[in-house]
């Protein structure tokens, strides 16, 4: 683990050193004629907050080495029943994946063994930039004996200085960042890839709209871990500074000795010449060590795009094609030079055209625009861009519009597996409703993508109507209350079971069902109804700032004192600059009017408030200290549990007296958490 937060904060350290690592936000210089004649007709212009700025803080708090932890103690935060499904594979079962060792035995990827690699994959790179800072903080941390040469101008006991950690998260303060991040609570790896979708649906709204076009490809590599080459892996190490001494730990953990039971009892013993042991935080060094090289290729050879990487899992996207264009002939040199392999099936390419709003003559800025004026059309792609889809989890990404939608076909086959699993836990209560929480309450809820407003409503009307699809699907003519039920009744002899001891927690003497249609229908109204409207907003309140300031201009009343340049003076000083070149700079430099463009991005990129439901006074109070701690409070803390209530708690108060089925300190509670803490094993 300590390897792990060392290489962290080194490549994080490097990508603020002055000039190393490109921006996407390009600083504009003050002698730009474009900036003084803005400042001229407007006067002073504020660099924060921007859209560029926002773009960067986002890319380097939550994508950015994110593998790898802030600290040695950082653990996981994985929930049952939350991983991506699995698309070029189908069907699937519901499982972790196993890393083999067997396809360690196979021959080594022709590689060069020496610095050069480092080279050849960013030709770009300042002369010595990468493997100088890395070898400063790996002195900074470790002590001076574990590089093999010493940086000059070094002292001895800055050498020894252990580093706080606190500096990974902590950009250098300048205007490529609009807010310094600070150290939250690192986000599931689930959550972050909920995020990237939400940040690639908010761009592709943004860029279609105000530039007309946005290109969008992604991949992952085939067999990541499995398949790395030892030689790739000792040779990065090597360009990065590590002494003999640890390269030769790392071979030793690497080359691990392999006998395959199926060989039989005589079978040789073999070294491991390619791949690494999945799950294992050494692994994780190695895999990220390797992927930062072509963090920061494609960084060089596109001047600032960013990547957005999740391990081997990358995205990449940009109104101009042909940038994506630039940064996928990087990643595929970065795959021939380090001796891996694209995975096809999880490869595609969209590209997005509509009519561009970005700019309007100024003698037609009073026409009114809204998205339906957008004319979507196919768009030719590069020939060099990976062919496919554009998917994640049970989303397809429409090429015309550029809408995730599910995949209906995909979802059968899942059900239909699902069908299967519930029908092997039939024998426990617990078991099938544990099934049944996990597969359709967390499983589907995940892979069908988070709501969010750059979604739009239909995406959770979507949603409900494939639920019910699936629960009709499963139950014809009835749903899983009333099957629980009759399995309860028919086990039991117990009748006439009211729906709430079911969905009620089991520390109220509940069943603990999911219900995944509350989850939904609390965000439904608090989804935009059409995302492009606030893109529409923003541009009407744009056009009214030009007149405005046309107008500031025209009576005298812009000040110039605090501009970079005060005495400059264009040659058109007395003609008030057009709408295109006023909403040239609009995502670098701050906008004050109303529905600015970092607000328009944040508003998509907002999750919905999830509704609250009206009670009574002594209702509220009597939920409020029922769900006061414990899991109880966990279960209450998004509104799920006073909607439950509302919905069955009028049965269970006529049934039981209250809401509690049995008085708390009665119930086997240690016995039913036993039952409730293990992992669902699927049957194969």
């Amino acid at each position: 683990m300590k390897w792990s937060v060392f290489f962290k904060e080194a490549f994080i350290n490097f990508s603020n050193f002055e000039g190393a690592w490109a921006s996407l936000r390009a600083p504009l210089s003050n002698n730009d004629i474009g900036v003084k004649r803005r400042e001229y007709f407007l006067g002073p212009q504020k660099k924060k907050p921007s859209l560029q700025g926002e773009r960067q803080r986002i890319y380097k708090s939550n994508f950015f080495m994110a593998q790898l932890p802030n600290s040695p103690n950082q653990g996981g935060t994985d929930i049952d029943g939350e991983e991506e499904v699995e698309y070029d594979t189908r069907p699937r079962k519901l499982k972790r994946s196993k890393q083999t060792a067997r396809i360690g035995t196979g021959p080594q990827a022709p590689f060069t063994h020496n610095f050069a690699m480092a080279q050849q994959v960013a030709p770009q790179a300042p002369p010595q930039a990468l493997q100088q800072q890395t070898q400063h903080m790996s002195r900074q941390y470790y002590g001076a004996h574990l590089v093999q040469q010493p940086v000059m101008g070094q002292s001895t006991a800055n050498a020894r200085n252990i580093s706080s950690h606190k500096s990974i998260l902590v950009p250098y303060q300048n205007d490529e960042y609009d807010i310094v991040y600070d150290n939250q609570t690192p986000k599931s790896k689930m959550e972050t890839k909920q995020y990237l979708l939400h940040l690639l649906s908010t761009e592709l709204l943004i860029n279609t709209r105000l530039h007309g076009d946005f290109t969008c490809s992604r991949s992952e590599f085939y067999s990541w871990s499995p398949s790395l080459p030892h030689s790739t892996i000792n040779s990065v190490l090597t360009f990065f500074g590590l002494s003999q001494k640890w390269l030769s730990f790392f071979t030793t953990f690497l080359e691990a000795p392999l006998k395959f039971t199926e060989d039989g009892p005589n079978a040789e013993t073999r070294p491991r010449k390619r791949g690494v042991p999945g799950a294992h935080a050494l692994s994780n060094v190695c895999g990220e060590a390797i992927l930062f090289c072509m963090d920061y290729a494609v960084n060089q050879a596109t001047n600032g795009t960013n990547l957005y990487r999740m391990n081997d899992d990358f995205w990449v996207w940009d109104k101009n094609h042909e940038t994506v264009v630039k940064a996928w002939a990087a990643v595929t040199k970065f795959a021939d030079t380090m001796g891996v392999s694209l995975n096809n099936g999880k490869s595609g390419t969209v590209r997005i055209l509509s009519e561009s709003q970005s700019s309007y003559p100024d003698d037609h800025l009073s026409v009114s625009t809204s998205s339906s004026q957008e004319q979507n059309s196919s768009a030719p792609i590069d020939p060099s861009l990976p062919v496919g889809e554009i998917r994640w989890g049970f989303l397809v990404m429409d090429p015309l519009t550029g809408q995730f939608v599910i995949d209906q076909d995909m979802v059968s086959t899942h059900v239909k597996e699902l069908q299967t699993q519930l029908s092997t836990k039939s024998s426990s209560i617990f078991s099938y409703i544990q099934a049944w929480n996990t597969y359709a309450g967390t499983f589907f809820s995940s892979n069908f993508g988070k709501p969010a407003n750059c979604f739009g409503r239909s995406h959770v009307d979507e949603m409900l109507s494939t639920f019910t699809r699936i629960q009709n699907f499963v139950f014809p003519d009835s749903n899983v209350a009333r099957h629980l039920k009759s399995m309860i009744t028919d086990r039991f002899g117990i009748e006439d079971i009211p729906d709430g001891y079911l969905y009620f927690p089991t520390s109220l003497g509940g069943l603990d069902l999911q219900n995944p249609f509350i989850n939904l229908i609390q965000v439904r109204d608090g989804v935009f109804e059409s995302p492009s409207s606030i893109l529409s907003d923003f541009l009407d309140a744009e056009r009214d700032a030009y007149r405005q300031a046309q107008i500031a201009f025209n009576n005298g009343f812009v000040y110039r004192q605090s501009n970079k340049d005060p005495n400059f003076v264009p040659q058109d000083r007395n003609v008030f600059f057009s709408f295109e070149e006023f909403s040239r700079y609009r995502e670098e430099f701050a906008c004050d009017y109303k529905g600015n463009l970092v607000s328009v991005f944040s508003d998509l990129m907002d999750n919905p408030e999830k509704e609250g439901i009206e009670m009574g006074d002594e209702e509220d109070n009597i939920l409020a200290n029922l769900f006061k701690d414990g899991e109880d409070a966990k279960w209450a803390e998004d509104g799920y549990a006073w909607w439950v209530v509302k919905l069955f708690g009028a049965e269970m108060r006529e049934r039981f007296g209250g809401y509690n089925v049995v008085e708390k300190g009665l119930l086997p509670m240690g016995m039913v958490g036993l039952f409730r803490s293990g992992r669902v094993k699927w049957q194969g």
